[in-house]
């Protein structure tokens, strides 16, 4: 799948918006910032890959909503709208595809590790990944240069 980044879109209508959330867990024992990480099902988008919370955005509902919403539903982890922080939102052209995809991408930092990580039906697996290999893990070529890019300025190595 090939992007183009695209700086004027005029027809709303026609335009997927999508959330996503990067969930900072807390430090652990020895320093390790670590993200959960869903595995998505075969058969569908971006199939057995590794995905962030988030999905699409519903009428009525704005990004930040959504990913809140999108967390809670794929993770069951509750997050706080105030403590989300917007790192990201570009209107691109999935050549592939032809349509356009306006993606948001949020960080929120200092979450509690649940004591048990769990995963909504929509998707076989979570994990949580350490910080630094959550971009390359993702692979994906929007958003992945943006987490790299937020890690080398906010994450200490």
């Amino acid at each position: 799948m090939s992007h183009e980044l695209v700086h004027d879109v005029t027809d709303d209508d026609h335009i997927v918006r999508i959330a996503r959330v990067l969930i900072l867990f807390r430090p652990d024992d020895v320093g390790t910032v670590t993200v959960p990480m869903l595995t998505r099902p075969k058969g569908g988008f971006r199939a057995g890959k590794p995905d962030l919370p988030g999905g699409r955005i519903d009428p009525g509902e704005t990004a930040l909503e959504a990913a809140v919403r999108e967390a809670k539903e794929e993770t069951f982890i509750r997050l706080d709208e105030d403590r989300l922080e917007e790192i990201y939102t570009g209107v691109h052209l999935d050549t592939d595809t032809h349509t356009f995809l306006q993606r948001t991408l949020f960080v929120v930092s200092g979450i509690a590790v649940p004591r048990q990580l769990r995963h909504s039906e929509e998707h076989t697996a979570i994990d949580a990944v350490p910080i630094q290999h959550v971009a390359e893990k993702l692979a994906h070529p929007v958003l992945s240069p943006v987490i790299a890019g937020y890690v080398d300025v906010h994450v200490a190595a």
